[in-house]
Order: C-alpha cells, then sequence, then structure tokens
C-alpha cells in the first residue's frame, strides 16, 4: 500500500502541475507548441 500511495501523490503532483502550466499561458517557453494544438482537428480527419 506504501507504493500505492506514493504513485497516487506523484501522479496528482503531476497533473496539478500540467494543470496551472496550463492555465498559466506565457509564463511557459514552451507556449508556441501551442497553435499547432489549436488548429482544427476536423479538417485533419476529413480527407476531402
Amino acid at each position: 500500500m506504501k507504493y500505492f500511495t506514493l504513485n497516487f501523490l506523484l501522479l496528482v503532483i503531476i497533473m496539478t502541475m500540467v494543470y496551472f502550466s496550463e492555465a498559466a499561458p506565457g509564463k511557459k517557453p514552451s507556449q508556441p507548441a501551442k497553435p499547432s494544438n489549436q488548429r482544427p482537428p476536423r479538417s485533419a480527419r476529413t480527407p476531402i
């Protein structure tokens, strides 16, 4: 059970870090990679 709780805490910490990094754009230098994710996925899914 010790390892389970440790892994759960680590997961929660990572999730919070990701959430805060996404909630506060502009602070991270990895923001230029976001516009590529903002492209409409519908056009990429439809072959036409």
